[in-house]
């Protein structure tokens, strides 16, 4: 069986931990190239058919009627990583988003918060719950002892990381709220990927008055000014996969500092490397949470993140995790080749 994934191999990399245990025939590239031996179309990101830009009306016209062409000979289905783009620009990743959604024979679901969601909206769909793997081949994992000695980090220091990049004034004003709890707990807070200015609204007349105030540099002299005597490290720009990997090693514990999402691939990353995690009480991470022996935190109520924290720092030294096997990829591939099989039976 031959299956055709849009797009090419993600530096996600969750699909790679899968596919390396698969038994079927994948391939990468864009919907011109599905030929004849090709049974099934697998979606992952929408914005991929796009190449991540914002469509034009006209672009999404056609891919439309190409996606209805290639319905009539291919089963398709979608990962549903994804409510919506992480950068949203307007109405046309709505319709993008559409288009690939009401054309999917089987949505995949990464928890039952998002496949409820769905069956709600797509019930002559099939609607399937496969568990994200954990990251196995994708990054190295270092000694705890080892990592911090490259990074020159003190063995007794108590560090929590926020990996991921922080995208919106939600999110940085949360970090800003936990550096000041943390601080008072003596514990350190670094945050892997966070521009070091205010993430501001872009309200309207934004752009013309750019032209004649420095928003940036202000942004960042209240940077500064928010984060001025935190015990906190920041870090503008991505890591490499390597440094990544040491920060994950060296730290205590992960925080999912997240405002309202339906998946994080945080958390997988977190669950491979063995460390106690906090995370938001939403989407599908909520009930993953639970399943794994993590702490959840409330994102508005202050004193209940608060005592989120204490709750996360009184494991740091002692965290099990519970149910691993059901993030095993090779588990999952199983899993994952029989539905596709299925689904072309049909």
């Amino acid at each position: 069986m031959k299956i055709h994934i849009t797009g090419t191999a993600s530096a996600n990399g969750y699909l790679e931990e899968v596919l390396n245990y698969s038994k079927l025939d994948y391939t990468y590239g864009e919907l011109g190239d599905v030929n004849e031996q090709i049974q099934v179309i697998l979606f992952q990101w929408p914005e991929e058919l796009v190449n991540w830009s914002y469509p034009s009306t006209t672009l999404l016209d056609e891919l439309e009627q190409q996606i209805l062409t290639l319905k009539k000979r291919c089963k398709l289905v979608g990962i549903i990583h994804n409510l919506k783009p992480h950068i949203y620009k307007g109405i046309n990743h709505n319709r993008l988003f559409k288009i690939v959604n009401d054309n999917l024979d089987d949505f995949v679901h990464f928890g039952n918060f998002s496949k409820s969601y769905f069956e709600r909206l797509y019930p002559n769909a099939n609607h399937v719950y496969l568990n994200h793997s954990l990251y196995r081949n994708t990054l190295p994992i270092f000694k705890m002892n080892e990592a911090r000695k490259e990074l020159k980090i003190n063995e007794a220091k108590k560090i929590i990381i926020v990996p991921g990049k922080v995208r919106t004034k939600k999110e940085q004003a949360l970090i800003f709220k936990a550096a000041k709890i943390l601080k008072s707990k003596d514990v350190h807070l670094v945050v892997l990927r966070m521009k070091m200015e205010l993430i501001s609204d872009r309200f309207k007349g934004y752009y013309m008055l750019k032209k004649v105030i420095n928003f940036s540099r202000i942004n960042k002299m209240w940077f500064n000014y928010k984060t001025k005597n935190l015990n906190a490290l920041f870090f503008s720009e991505r890591l490499s996969n390597r440094r990544l990997a040491l920060w994950l090693s060296a730290s205590n514990a992960v925080w999912i500092a997240r405002d309202n999402i339906l998946n994080s691939g945080i958390f997988y990353l977190s669950l491979t490397y063995g460390k106690p995690m906090l995370g938001p009480n939403s989407g599908n991470i909520n009930e993953h949470l639970v399943n794994v022996n993590g702490v959840i935190f409330n994102s508005i109520d202050r004193e209940h993140l608060n005592h989120s924290f204490d709750d996360l720092i009184s494991v740091m030294n002692n965290w099990k995790t519970k149910n691993l096997e059901e993030y095993e990829p090779e588990n999952i591939a199983i899993q994952f080749d029989q539905l596709l099989i299925d689904l072309c039976q049909i």
